[in-house]
């Protein structure tokens, strides 16, 4: 073979290798609005308890999701942030 052709081979070779390899990072969990996760869980209480009502259903979720957001795993805001 001719040495002037390794370079396009090479090249196309990287070409073609470079984006199957360069999606191996992890992927972040898209962050969910209030109002969505209220959605899931009502939807999750419906499914699983058919019999109760919409007002206990909104009440089991607004208590489970507010301790969600004061378990101790969440970290805690730093004093200078300026998000909630």
């Amino acid at each position: 073979m001719d040495k002037a052709i390794y370079p396009l081979l090479i090249g196309a070779l990287i070409s073609v290798a470079a984006p199957i390899l360069a999606d191996d990072a992890p992927t972040a969990q898209p962050v969910k609005s209030p109002k969505q996760k209220m959605h899931e869980c009502m939807a999750h209480e419906r499914a699983s308890n058919s019999g109760m009502s919409k007002e206990d259903m909104k009440k089991a979720c607004a208590a489970k999701l507010q301790n969600e957001e004061n378990h101790p795993s969440r970290p805690e805001p730093s004093p200078d942030s300026t998000h909630p």
